[in-house]
C-alpha cells in the first residue's frame, strides 16, 4: 500500500505522459505476446528514493468485425516472465486486462437475418486510478502484452496508449512493489 499522503506527494510529473504501441496476431485467433519497455526517467529523483512509473489509465483501439456469437477478443498487461496465455487479475503480475465479446440476440429480435452484432465505441479506456487519484505503481523496466481471440477468423491488431507519470517512492516501498509484481 502506498504511503504517499496526497496525489501530488512524490510526483516528478504534474501532467500525464503517454507511451503508445500496437500488437498484431501472427495468425488469426492465436496468442501473441510482446514485450514493451517503459520510458527511462530523465529527471533524477531524491537521494534514498526510487523513481517509478505510476500508470493512470490505458486507452485501446481495434478494428475487428466480430459478428459471431462466439467471437471474443481479450488482452492483458503483466510484469514478470512472458505469459503463455492472456492472464487475469488472479495473477499478481497482471495489472490490466480486458475482454470483449459479441452482444446481441441470436435467432430472434432485431437481428433475425444478420445474427448478433458487436458495436463498441472506440477507443476504449481502462482507468487504473483510485478515487484519491493514485494510479498503479510499476517498478519494472518492461511489461508484457498478451492478445488472444476466439472465432474471429481474422488477424487482430490492437493499438494501445498508456498514460503515466514519474513518481518518487521510498526504497522499502519499491522493494514491496517489485515483490508483489513478480508474484503469481
Amino acid at each position: 500500500m502506498s504511503k504517499r499522503k496526497a496525489p501530488s506527494a512524490g510526483m516528478l510529473d504534474k501532467y500525464p505522459n503517454f507511451m503508445s504501441w500496437n500488437i498484431a496476431q501472427a495468425v488469426a485467433d492465436t496468442l501473441k505476446t510482446i514485450q514493451v519497455f517503459v520510458p527511462i526517467p530523465r529527471i533524477q529523483g531524491m537521494r534514498g528514493k526510487a523513481t517509478v512509473i505510476e500508470v493512470l489509465w490505458i486507452d485501446w483501439f481495434y478494428e475487428t468485425a466480430m459478428d459471431n456469437p462466439a467471437d471474443s477478443l481479450q488482452w492483458s498487461i503483466s510484469t514478470g516472465p512472458a505469459p503463455t496465455s492472456v492472464t487475469n487479475l488472479a495473477d499478481g503480475a497482471t495489472f490490466a486486462t480486458a475482454m470483449d465479446t459479441v452482444e446481441g440476440y441470436i435467432g430472434g429480435g432485431p437481428f433475425v437475418d444478420s445474427g448478433a452484432m458487436f458495436m463498441r465505441t472506440l477507443p476504449r479506456r481502462l482507468d487504473l486510478q483510485s478515487k484519491d487519484g493514485f494510479g498503479i505503481l510499476l517498478a519494472s523496466d518492461s511489461f508484457y502484452v498478451a492478445l488472444d481471440s476466439l472465432t474471429t477468423g481474422v488477424i487482430n491488431t490492437v493499438a494501445f496508449r498508456l498514460y503515466y507519470r514519474f513518481v518518487d517512492i521510498t526504497i522499502e516501498e519499491y522493494v514491496g512493489i517489485v515483490q508483489s509484481q513478480m508474484s503469481s
